[in-house]
C-alpha cells in the first residue's frame, strides 16, 4: 500500500510540472547516464589496447621473422627433448610450460618472456645456460600462446604463475638451485617475485629492461608510443575499470618487493631503449636492498631487449660471471 501511496505521488507531482520541465528532467537524466557510462567507457577502451590478449596470438609463430627460425639456439629447441608442463592458477588458468633436462643434477634456469612474447623468445639465454650444464624451463604466461586467458596483466597477477613455477622444480628437487632470468615484463615480474618470501632456492636473478612500476610504464606508453598528451586522465579511467571488473591496479612496483629482497640481482639495460627507458633500471637497482650483492650494466647503442643481439660475448661473459657467484659448481 505504502509504495502505492508513493507512486500515486509521484505521478501527481510530474502532472503538475509543465511539459519543459519534464523535458528538462528527462534530459538531465540521460545526460546523468551517459556522464556515469563515459569513463566506464573510455576505461574499458583503454584496457583493452593494453591489457586484452592479441587477436592473431594463436598465428604468431607464422608471423615471425624466418631468421629468427633458423638461429642455431631457435633449432637447439625445437630438436630438443622437452617435457611439457601444465600448471593450474588460482583463477583456474591453464598454463604451459617446456622442461629441458641438462648435465647438472640441481642446476636450474627459468626463463620469464616479456610483453606478447613466448617461452622459446628466449631461445638464445635458454640455449646458452643448456650447454653449461642447466636444466632448463621455459614458460608461456598467461594470455600468451598455449596459456590460457584473455588478458595480459603486465605483471600485476603474473606473480603466482611463477612462483607455480618455482615450486614445480622444488616439488621435483629439493635441493634445486635456481636462477630466474626475465626480460622487459618478464623481468618486472622477476623482481616482483623475489621478496622476503621467495623461495630459498632461488639463488639469484637476472633482469633485463624492466620498468619499475606498472603505472610508470603505462604512462610512458601513453605519452611516447600512443602519442596521447594526457596521460593522467587515460590511466584514470582505464585503472576505474581495472578496478571494477578485473579486480586488480596499476600501482605494483618493483620497490615494494626488492626493499627486503634477499636476492642477489644483476640488472642490465640498453641505453637507447625507449620502450621501458634506460631511467628505469638505475631505479630498480636503487631499489634493491644494499645489504644484497647486486650489479649493474648499461650497453651503449642498444634498444629495447636488444643488449644480448648487440653484446652476445660480454652479455654472457657478465651473466655467467654473475651466476657463478651464487650456483655451486656440482663437478
Amino acid at each position: 500500500m505504502l509504495i502505492i501511496n508513493i507512486l500515486s505521488s509521484i505521478l501527481i507531482n510530474f502532472i503538475d510540472i509543465p511539459a519543459w520541465g519534464i523535458i528538462l528532467i528527462v534530459f538531465g537524466c540521460i545526460f546523468l547516464f551517459f556522464l556515469l557510462l563515459l569513463p566506464l567507457y573510455l576505461g574499458k577502451f583503454f584496457f583493452n589496447i593494453s591489457f586484452v590478449r592479441l587477436k592473431n596470438d594463436n598465428k604468431f609463430s607464422e608471423n615471425e621473422n624466418e631468421k629468427f627460425k633458423k638461429t642455431p639456439w631457435r633449432i637447439w629447441l625445437m630438436n630438443a627433448q622437452k617435457e611439457r608442463i601444465e600448471l593450474n592458477t588460482n583463477d583456474k588458468l591453464k598454463l604451459v610450460g617446456y622442461f629441458i633436462p641438462g648435465a647438472s643434477k640441481h642446476r636450474y634456469i627459468i626463463t620469464i618472456h616479456g610483453y606478447h612474447g613466448r617461452y622459446y623468445s628466449n631461445d638464445r639465454i635458454a640455449y646458452h645456460f643448456h650447454k653449461r650444464g642447466y636444466n632448463v624451463l621455459m614458460y608461456n604466461q598467461r594470455g600468451h600462446d598455449e596459456s590460457d586467458g584473455k588478458y595480459v596483466y603486465l605483471g600485476a597477477k603474473e606473480k603466482g604463475d611463477l612462483l607455480l613455477f618455482i615450486n614445480a622444480i622444488i616439488s621435483r628437487d629439493k635441493n634445486a638451485q635456481i636462477i630466474l632470468y626475465g626480460v622487459s615484463m618478464g623481468a618486472f615480474i622477476v623482481m616482483t617475485t623475489i621478496d622476503e618470501n621467495c623461495p630459498k632456492n632461488v639463488k639469484c636473478a637476472v633482469e633485463d629492461c624492466g620498468y619499475s612500476s606498472i603505472y610508470r610504464e603505462l604512462t610512458h606508453q601513453v605519452l611516447h608510443v600512443a602519442k596521447i598528451k594526457a596521460p593522467r586522465m587515460v590511466l584514470f579511467f582505464s585503472e576505474i575499470y581495472a578496478r571494477l571488473f578485473h579486480h586488480f591496479n596499476f600501482r605494483l612496483k618493483t620497490k615494494d618487493s626488492l626493499k627486503n629482497s634477499q636476492i642477489p640481482t644483476l640488472f642490465i639495460h640498453g641505453e637507447d631503449d625507449d620502450f621501458v627507458p634506460c631511467e628505469e633500471v638505475k631505479i630498480n637497482y636503487n631499489n634493491l636492498n644494499p645489504n644484497i650483492y647486486k650489479e649493474l650494466h648499461i650497453f651503449p647503442l642498444a634498444s629495447h631487449n636488444e643488449s644480448y643481439a648487440y653484446y652476445p660475448d660480454e652479455y654472457e661473459k657478465i651473466i655467467d660471471n654473475f651466476a657463478d657467484k651464487f650456483i655451486k659448481n656440482e663437478d
